[in-house]
């Protein structure tokens, strides 16, 4: 075992024991402590102020956005205004002066006072309101100018419309007629040179003014007069026959005014010639009117005429007649003088008596010789008719007569015969019945050749209407027939009944349907062909026996494009041929 040896490491040292030292602390970490502490708050400082700047900027911002979108719309909305304004002449001025500078104007200073003093928001404003401002400017000027060039048009077109409307008087002092044209035509000639008109109007001026004149000045003499129209056509005549040295001299109407003559000899024959067809027919339209009027009135009065004929032979003379009862059979005027003579109605001889005086040579002239001696006879002579008792009438009988009459079905002769049977009183009664039935089967008998000849008064007024023209002839004929039987009857006092009208209404439609028929067979061929020659493309015929079949399967057979062109035009077509041609034995 090794015993293990140790060396000593100590060494002398010349050193005591206690020896002093000293030490110094470092004062940058307080230091950097403060200096950090100071830079935060003046960050703080910095970053509030940069944050008040940037809200005031804001602001001036909102402020200037917000006037420059106020102006935008201010100026629209008075754009708009002086757009629909009736006075816009001074709207703009050369010198500025105008109201829209001025407007703007005041738009400008009351908007940019709200901005606030800002320099540069205010010139960023009035830029803005410069840039939108200008582009408005142009655009309402153009469209003001064009509005005053348009009302300038407007104003003289209106002198001359009222310079036509002046001069389209017959009666109207024409001494200033050279002075007014002068006006109105130095009026045009500046708009030509403005450019209101084309140069070219000029030329044609006065022929187009006196054509416009005489256009409302023709009609405005004759009116409804046809017999001043023809003076006027007449008028015309002699006029060309003077222009074309075949007469010294036109010999004219002296009721045409001297103003309608002077404009008749200015206008061209060709202009006269065609407003003077235009006044002749419109005449002749309300004088043929008029006349169908007046033959109503007389054929009313013809038929009442007859009701108080065949009264006065079929009252008895002891019977009470009311004035009730003379109002069926008198015109107003006659049933005047009956009420100042029988306040209280008459008896029966009473009436007769005066029904001859308003029927006969005292009155309208109306009984023809065979009723003279007939309402004479029953005058002088005493009447033999012998009737029931009252109270002692056949009910029966009665109510019998009385059906058949409601019904339009009673003969007189049926009538007569049964005398015996009925009183007086209700022999009238039924008389009247019999009549007041036979004249509603005779409008009913009207009616029916109406509908069958398909006749309309109001189509027929017209010239051009050829199938209107022969439908009226038709039905006017037949209807004429019809009229003149039932008169007839009436005057023999023997009224049709219903069945009698009807039956001889039916004679007469034969005997007129087969010109009309003709006629409708020439108006059919007709819009067949002119239908075909319009909207057949293809070299299909229709078949004029089946024309709505045949049409229709052409149809069918186009591809959808010319289906499409064809659709209305084929509606039309069904419509006409079914309205106007159906049920004709034409297909």
């Amino acid at each position: 075992m090794r015993i293990p040896t140790y060396r000593g490491q100590a060494q002398i040292t010349t050193q005591a024991p206690g020896q002093s030292f000293t030490a110094r602390k470092n004062p940058n970490p307080f230091v950097q402590q403060a200096l950090a502490k100071g830079n935060m708050q003046a960050e703080l400082f910095s970053q509030a102020a940069s944050y008040a700047a940037t809200q005031r900027k804001i602001k001036v911002e909102a402020r200037k956005n917000e006037a420059i979108l106020g102006a935008k719309e201010a100026m629209m909305q008075l754009s708009d205004a002086f757009l629909n304004d009736n006075q816009p002449y001074d709207i703009f001025e050369p010198d500025g002066t105008g109201r829209w500078d001025k407007e703007t104007k005041d738009i400008k200073n009351k908007l940019r006072s709200k901005i606030g003093t800002d320099r540069y928001a205010l010139a960023a404003f009035d830029t803005a309101f410069a840039q939108a401002e200008l582009p408005l400017r142009f655009q309402l000027k153009g469209q003001i100018d064009t509005k005053i060039e348009k009302m300038h048009v407007a104003s003289v077109n209106e002198g001359w419309e009222d310079f036509i409307i002046k001069y389209s008087d017959p009666n109207v002092n024409t001494t200033t007629f050279d002075i007014d044209f002068a006006h109105e035509k130095e009026k045009t000639s500046k708009a030509v040179e403005l450019g209101g008109f084309e140069k070219d109007v000029m030329s044609e001026l006065p022929n187009n003014v006196l054509k416009r004149i005489a256009t409302n000045l023709m009609p405005a003499y004759a009116g409804r007069d046809l017999s001043k129209a023809m003076d006027l056509t007449e008028a015309f005549e002699q006029i060309q026959l003077e222009a074309a040295g075949k007469i010294d001299e036109a010999i004219i109407s002296d009721d045409i005014p001297q103003h309608v003559i002077n404009v008749l000899k200015q206008i061209s024959p060709a202009d006269a010639q065609d407003i003077l067809l235009g006044t002749l027919d419109n005449a002749t339209k309300f004088y043929n009117f008029q006349e169908k009027i007046e033959d109503e009135i007389l054929e009313t009065q013809n038929r009442k005429n007859t009701k108080a004929y065949n009264f006065a032979l079929g009252v008895h003379n002891g019977d009470n007649v009311s004035v009730e009862t003379m109002e069926q059979l008198l015109n107003p005027l006659d049933l005047n003088a009956f009420k100042t003579k029988f306040p209280n109605g008459a008896v029966g001889l009473e009436a007769k008596h005066f029904l001859n005086d308003v029927l006969g040579a005292k009155g309208q002239f109306w009984l023809d010789k065979t009723q003279q001696d007939q309402l004479a006879t029953e005058l002088d002579v005493s009447t033999n008719v012998i009737f029931a008792a009252p109270g002692k009438a056949n009910q029966a009988e009665n109510s019998r007569l009385f059906g058949l009459a409601e019904r339009g079905e009673l003969k007189i002769e049926e009538l007569t015969n049964s005398r015996p049977l009925i009183t007086s009183e209700q022999h009238n009664n039924i008389l009247r019945m019999i009549q007041s039935e036979s004249d509603e089967a005779l409008g009913e008998a009207k009616q029916i050749l109406k509908l069958s000849f398909r006749y309309n008064e109001l189509q027929a007024i017209g010239k051009d209407d050829n199938l209107a023209q022969a439908s009226k002839t038709a039905y006017e004929s037949a209807a004429a027939e019809l009229l003149l039987e039932s008169n007839k009857r009436q005057s023999e006092g023997n009224p049709m009944t219903r069945s009698e009208l009807r039956e001889f209404a039916q004679k007469t439609l034969n005997e007129f349907m087969v010109v009309y028929t003709e006629t409708l067979r020439v108006e059919y061929n007709n819009f067949i062909d002119n239908f075909a020659a319009n909207n057949i493309r293809n070299g299909f015929v229709i078949d004029k026996t089946d024309p709505l079949g045949s049409v229709q399967e052409h149809y069918n057979n186009l591809d959808a494009a010319g289906q499409e062109q064809l659709r209305n035009e084929l509606g039309i077509f069904r419509q006409r041929i079914i309205s106007a041609f159906s049920n004709r034995g034409l297909f």
